[in-house]
């Protein structure tokens, strides 16, 4: 019912039969090390954290804060259980709420983050998506991206297999214009 698995020097205690299909994702390993290299003395902000693989190791290479948001409440529980298992627990703070509210908020109190790690769930799973998934994924990545400090670090993936690199790759230029 729970297992343990390791990855980048960290530790996360996952529940296979529980939780969102498994919750881990191997194909993001090496994205989850070369971020957390970037992470030292950082505020960032983890959007969409599930069990804290981009969070976890953020926080144990020295970012001085990481809010792991996510609308699940199963979700945020595992990020504070594997922030307390990896020594981390008071750099990590996990927020349950939906991710468009809070970034509108952080927005309107001018909040900034020098590393943000968007990694949302599937916005396209039917052809049928694929214009309403992708104004999703715009919205997300501007409001997301609007909320960097100068020089910080932005990440973003998408697991819609409908949504080509190439079109992934102009939402991402149009938020940031």
């Amino acid at each position: 019912d729970e297992i343990t698995l390791e990855e980048n020097g960290c530790q996360y205690q996952i529940h296979p039969r529980t939780g969102q299909k498994t919750g881990w994702f191997y194909d993001l390993r090496r994205a989850r090390h070369l971020l957390a290299n970037t992470a030292k003395d950082k505020r960032v902000l983890d959007l969409f954290s599930y069990a804290g693989g981009f969070s976890i190791p953020c926080a144990k290479k020295g970012a001085r804060e990481v809010i792991s948001l996510d609308a699940s409440a199963y979700a945020c529980e595992r990020v504070r259980a594997n922030a307390q298992l990896n020594g981390v627990a008071e750099k990590v703070t996990a927020l349950e709420d939906d991710v468009f509210e809070v970034l509108t908020r952080f927005k309107e109190r001018g909040e900034k983050f020098d590393l943000i790690i968007c990694d949302p769930p599937a916005f396209i799973k039917k052809r049928k998506d694929i214009p309403v998934g992708k104004k999703a994924y715009a919205r997300l990545n501007r409001l997301a991206m609007s909320l960097l400090a100068p020089d910080g670090v932005f990440f973003s993936a998408s697991c819609s297999m409908l949504l080509s690199e190439a079109d992934l790759k102009e939402i991402m230029a149009q938020g940031a214009a």
